[in-house]
């Protein structure tokens, strides 16, 4: 769905935390407009999702027709979910033990009234098909047309006015633009935030093409536009590789000197393949180059093609990209000569594996490792060369404070991300000094974790930090407010200082009850997400002249200060189910000129006072 321009929220157990609805999740389910539950045999067996399929029903009646839910049957019933089998029904038996009859009873209402509902049963069709439809119906209900843009890389406008002026879309002939950057700067959301401006200004004639990723010149060499005489259909035709360079030479080569026919056929096909990084196209695409022997292709994501490449005693110079994954029972263990055998090698994706002791200058070539699940053990390789790596991801690791790995990754010179996610050994950082090109740091839902060292100063470079789901830390060194190149912070930890680089703010796990007044130095703050503990705002809110969006659903929040009249550019305020914002909001509220959406659904706002202020912008009140 995200391919097609959908923007997608989907359920993770990684926002999963206590027996209540996360306030993340809580956002995700009040803001959609379309829900789509998918029903298996073990639904019923989670609270979870009973208690999402419950909200769900009660955000849609709330919405006055403005939402709707499109169920996927995908191995229970119809039957199955209104409780007239066993299947759900004895589940439902279970949870009323722990939950009590009233909380079990709602679930089972919301059951029963979404099965009766209109959707798809993927035992009477195929999954390919099914999937087709489902996708073809939301784009109809959402009217899809733009490009997704996630909400956190906010704050480009000056950026995207730059790329207006050059490309002048009201002159004839044709213009060529290019942005360039290091990676994960942004160049492909600047793209898409342009084309979501312009692209409706493209008809007949006039056609936008989008090429992400181009590094050489060559492989723009058989890239040939649409004769000016064409008149191309669909007004647009968008190639996003992500990597994939081959993609971008085969569409290229079988276009160019084609007749109008050809183009036509071509674009209408690219309208029917899932967008998401041109995934399944470029797969294909891959798969093409050697149809035969995996070994002569340039990636390979097919687990049992991965292990035979890795096991074969020829060199294989055309691998560039390779996914691994092994079992509990038998972990991949993957030895010096093997790796030596891919000398062109640059990214590896490695899942229940690790790499045997006699490996030594084997990722020196690499740019980015995933490693998932890796055991304490396997974690214990100290002669690795990581000197050209750009990304090193360990998920769900056995990592602890001395682990081994941590003076490889201070060796790593070129290394821009480091993601440790859900590592739950480690509880302090180890000194940064010497990481001083990291422009992303994560320790997302290293739960044990409590101290980050001060050292974390000195990353210079830094723009994104996420600290998110960190239950255990409870305050953040000083030094955070010397990164002044920091534009995004998620943190559960206490602040005495922040830079003022900061763009957007995300507090949604801190523990404290009031913001304090320093939040009102962040001029450039555009983004503010708030946590379920905040209950008041200060006065110094209203500095924020860049401000766009104030998200609180769920807060304790009792009232809105008066200096919120004062966010010119304030275009979404959510503050859905906040049950202590009582009476009216502040008149001031009234001056806000560029607010698009209000959200105080749950909140218990006086009719009167909302009806006293009018909103000529508003494009969603609820």
């Amino acid at each position: 769905m995200l391919g097609a321009g959908i923007r997608v929220y989907r359920d993770d157990e990684e926002l999963r935390v206590g027996r209540e609805i996360s306030g993340e999740l809580m956002r995700a389910l009040d803001v959609s407009k379309i829900y789509v539950p998918i029903f298996s045999k073990d639904y019923a067996s989670s609270s979870w999702c009973l208690r999402e399929v419950a909200h769900m029903v009660d955000c849609v009646a709330r919405s006055k027709g403005n939402k709707e839910i499109l169920p996927v049957f995908f191995d229970a019933s119809p039957s199955d979910v209104k409780l007239r089998t066993g299947l759900y029904r004895n589940a439902m038996a279970k949870h009323r033990k722990k939950f009590g009859d009233e909380e079990v009873k709602r679930w089972e209402d919301a059951l029963v009234e979404v099965a009766e509902l209109k959707g798809w049963d993927l035992k009477t069709r195929g999954h390919g098909e099914a999937i087709k439809l489902i996708i073809r119906e939301v784009l109809v209900k959402l009217k899809i047309k733009h490009k997704y843009v996630k909400n956190q890389l906010v704050g480009v406008d000056d950026r995207v006015e730059d790329i207006m002026k050059l490309l002048d879309v009201d002159c004839e002939g044709v213009c060529f633009v290019g942005i360039h950057g290091m990676g994960g700067v942004g160049k492909t959301t600047l793209a898409k935030v342009v084309f979501n401006q312009i692209g409706t200004r493209f008809r007949s004639k006039k056609v936008l093409i989008v090429l992400d990723d181009v590094d050489k010149e060559e492989q723009l060499e058989k890239k040939d536009y649409p004769p000016y005489q064409y008149d191309i259909p669909a007004s647009e035709i968008v190639v996003t590789t992500k990597g994939l360079h081959l993609a971008l030479e085969v569409i290229g080569s079988f276009l160019y000197r084609q007749p109008e026919k050809i183009w036509k056929e071509t674009v209408e096909r690219l309208a029917r393949i899932p967008r998401k990084d041109l995934k399944d196209l470029g797969r294909q695409i891959v798969l093409r180059e050697c149809l035969h022997d995996p070994g002569e292709r340039s990636q390979v994501w097919i687990c049992e093609e991965a292990v035979d490449i890795v096991r074969t005693k020829q060199r294989k110079k055309k691998v560039q990209a390779l996914i691994l994954t092994g079992s509990d029972y038998q972990p991949l263990v993957i030895t010096h000569d093997e790796l030596s055998r891919l000398p062109n090698l640059r990214f590896l994706e490695l899942e229940e594996g690790t790499f045997a002791r006699d490996s030594r200058d084997d990722f020196s070539k690499l740019r980015w490792i995933s490693w998932y699940s890796p055991r304490l053990l396997d974690l214990e390789v100290t002669n690795l060369s990581m000197k050209n790596l750009v990304v090193f991801e360990i998920v769900a690791g056995s990592i602890t404070d001395d682990w081994s790995g941590w003076s490889l990754i201070k060796m790593a010179k070129n290394l821009k991300v480091l993601n440790l996610r859900g590592c739950e050994g480690i509880t302090r950082t180890p000194d940064f000094s010497a990481c001083f090109s990291l422009e992303r740091l994560s320790f997302y839902n290293c739960i044990n974790l409590v101290e980050i060292d001060p050292s974390i100063g000195k990353l210079k470079c830094l723009i994104h930090l996420n600290l998110k789901e960190c239950l255990s830390l409870k305050d953040l060194p000083e030094e955070i407010g010397r990164l002044t190149n920091l534009k995004l912070l998620a943190s559960s930890g206490c602040f005495l200082k922040l830079p003022g680089s900061l763009k957007e703010l995300d507090l949604s796990n801190i523990q404290i009850e009031c913001l304090p007044d320093c939040i009102g130095d962040k001029k450039f703050l555009s983004v503010l997400i708030l946590s379920t503990k905040i209950a008041e705002l200060p006065d110094s809110i209203g500095n924020l002249k860049k401000l766009k969006v104030i998200a609180m659903e769920n807060t304790p929040i009792r009232k809105l200060p008066s200096t919120i009249g004062m966010l010119k550019n304030l275009e979404e305020l959510h503050a859905s189910d906040c049950e202590e914002l009582i009476g009216g909001i502040p008149i001031e509220i009234g001056a806000l000129s560029s607010l698009k959406v209000l959200k105080l659904l749950g909140a218990h706002i006086s009719e009167c006072r909302q009806q006293s202020i009018i909103f000529s912008t508003l494009k969603d009140w609820s």
